[in-house]
């Protein structure tokens, strides 16, 4: 009897978190490293490099387990059109709503806490260290 070695398959909930945490991590390098109030980012011609050195380590520490999709578009819209030209249940794996809660619901949740996380402690304290220059 032959045995075939079986990729590992993440469950749900820890892909959905890995999908999540990896587009927190991206939205908030994006918006430290674009936002005004941030007077200590680098210059605008060196955010790109950062925001793909960022994705590069998120796809390297993510994609073994969910292939990092990051990106809800990106990943479902391909799965729909194989799914309505014909792959069938291919597209989507063995459970559908799985697949929607890794790669759709993970990446949103990821997406607005970054922006809340951004908006109510990252910028004041990015507000709170003009004022001190300000001050001084």
């Amino acid at each position: 009897m032959v045995q075939h070695a079986h990729a590992a398959v993440p469950e749900m909930m820890v892909g959905a978190f890995a999908e999540g945490f990896g587009v927190f991590i991206l939205c908030l390098v994006i918006l430290s490293l674009t936002s005004d109030e941030n007077k200590g980012k680098p210059s605008a011609l060196i955010a790109p490099l950062f925001i793909g050195l960022t994705i590069t380590m998120l796809i390297n520490v993510i994609g073994p387990l969910t292939d990092a999709g990051l990106n809800p578009a990106r990943d479902i819209m391909p799965r729909l059109w194989a799914a309505c030209v014909g792959w069938g249940s291919i597209c989507f794996g063995n459970n559908i709503m799985d697949t929607i809660c890794v790669y759709v619901v993970g990446p949103f949740v990821g997406g607005i806490v970054a922006a809340l996380a951004y908006r109510y402690i990252l910028k004041p304290m990015h507000l709170k260290k003009d004022e001190e220059k300000l001050e001084a």
